[in-house]
């Protein structure tokens, strides 16, 4: 046996009994008609729906316009301008000063209210307990 060592298919098909055997039916080109009925109307199902000649438009947006890609079609507002030099058009804005608001009333001061306040306890003088007179 030879065979071209490169040959990127090692295959064994040309021993006897290597491959299977090949019956008639299926060497020759005939079609089967055992067990169809195709040809005989009425004997298979129908379709289930029937086509309509209109559009659809479900799970698309195809009927909205605006919604696809406009590929040959580019639109823009920007004025042409040198690409080495470029001027561009930056926005602009005034500063608004904050407004200072009014004073009405402290809400934490409650010294209006009567016994809001703690009662102070009296206070004593200390006792002065580095005089030595009784001595």
């Amino acid at each position: 046996m030879r065979y071209n060592i490169l040959s990127s298919k090692l295959t064994n098909c040309h021993y006897k009994g290597s491959r299977p055997r090949v019956w008639a039916k299926q060497e020759i080109n005939r079609p089967e008609f055992n067990l169809v009925n195709e040809d005989i109307q009425g004997s298979g199902p129908r379709m289930l729906h029937i086509g309509l000649n209109k559009p659809e438009y479900n799970l698309s947006n195809e009927d909205i316009e605006g919604t696809k890609a406009q590929i040959f079609k580019f639109v823009t507002k920007r004025e042409p301008s040198n690409p080495l030099n470029p001027v561009y058009k930056l926005p602009s804005f005034t500063i608004v000063p904050p407004e200072v608001p009014r004073f009405i009333r402290d809400g934490m001061q409650i010294d209006d209210i009567e016994g809001s306040k703690p009662i102070l306890k009296k206070k004593f003088a200390p006792r002065d307990t580095l005089n030595c007179f009784d001595i």
